[in-house]
């Protein structure tokens, strides 16, 4: 995996030296429809490749660029609809609900007056509300012998769910 283009440690440069130099058989990119935004545009013009192939279950983007993709990485090439994968067998049935959890009041005070972005996303993310609604839910849903992940692109916030909740965590 590649993202970051700031300064590197001498290891990693030596690392990107040798990705960049090199071609490659195939690049294969998950969740293609983020690879329009700047940081994804730099990674996939860095790497040379003879074939490239990108996934998604979500061909959308709120901006316009989602058409880059056809000159980024080409044509879509192949569809399926998640229903007739689900009744397939490929797919598990799955109900989509959403749980509102209002921030507490000292939560949402700090988040109005704050105007760090990395502040706001920390204290939207860490909201008591929305971590006792995340503990009620897994219990609720092991109780049940449901299988459960918790996904959190924060970090810090999946350290706290794993120890709070017991369990271990993968980052």
């Amino acid at each position: 995996m590649i993202s970051y283009s700031g300064q590197r440690s001498d290891k990693s440069a030596e690392v990107m030296n040798v990705i960049r130099s090199r071609e490659w058989g195939l690049l294969l990119m998950d969740e293609v429809h983020v690879v329009p935004a700047k940081m994804f545009r730099r990674v996939i013009g860095s790497v040379k490749a003879h074939c490239r192939l990108g996934l998604t279950a979500t061909l959308v983007r709120e901006d316009d660029l989602i058409s880059d993709l056809n000159f980024l990485i080409g044509p879509k090439l192949y569809e399926a609809n998640w229903m007739d994968l689900t009744t397939q067998g490929y797919l598990a049935n799955v109900q989509c609900v959403e749980v509102w959890c209002p921030m507490t009041g000292p939560f949402m005070r700090e988040y109005l007056m704050a105007d760090n972005g990395r502040l706001k996303q920390l204290l939207y993310v860490m909201n008591p509300a929305k971590l006792r609604a995340t503990e009620f839910l897994v219990r609720f849903h092991e109780e049940r012998g449901d299988k459960i992940i918790v996904f959190s692109d924060l970090v810090y916030s999946l350290k706290l769910y794993a120890a709070m909740l017991k369990r271990p965590m993968i980052y």
